[in-house]
């Protein structure tokens, strides 16, 4: 977006934050070192912490079984299953009354799907993230 870029411009006179949305597809669409400059934190549904060793484990089964590296629709894949496949082990086929009560441990982040209107699911919580060293670095919020 033009606005980043005049940001951008200003980096050296002033200290910029930009906290940007989901929506925005900010991580597609600008360089690497725009995001450093202008501090960028944004929200995102799904956070992989390549550090965490159950992430780890998942890429190397994975590269294992299909010979290739999994996208986010297997980290999805899994993680939805895991969730719901979970809920329904634990609390029988009724289980999505206990949905929003129910977060066991996924690859992406945490889960709580609460109902929709008007039908379904969603989920409802927000990773907080931002740009450094090159990398992307969860925020933990207290």
């Amino acid at each position: 977006p033009e606005i980043l870029t005049r940001l951008n411009d200003l980096k050296d006179t002033f200290d910029i934050t930009v906290i940007g949305m989901p929506e925005w597809g900010l991580l597609e669409n600008l360089e690497t070192d725009y995001l450093l400059d202008l501090d960028v934190h944004f929200f995102t549904d799904s956070y992989i912490d390549q550090g965490d060793p159950r992430v780890s484990d998942f890429i190397f089964r994975f590269r294992e079984r299909f010979k290739t590296h999994p996208n986010n629709y297997a980290f999805d894949g899994y993680d939805l299953g895991t969730y719901f496949l979970g809920a329904m082990h634990r609390f029988g086929e009724d289980c999505e009354i206990c949905l929003p009560y129910y977060q066991p441990d996924v690859l992406k982040g945490k889960i709580r799907f609460v109902p929709a209107r008007p039908s379904g699911y969603e989920n409802t919580l927000w990773n907080f993230c931002r740009y450094r060293n090159y990398k992307i670095e969860k925020i933990q919020l207290h």
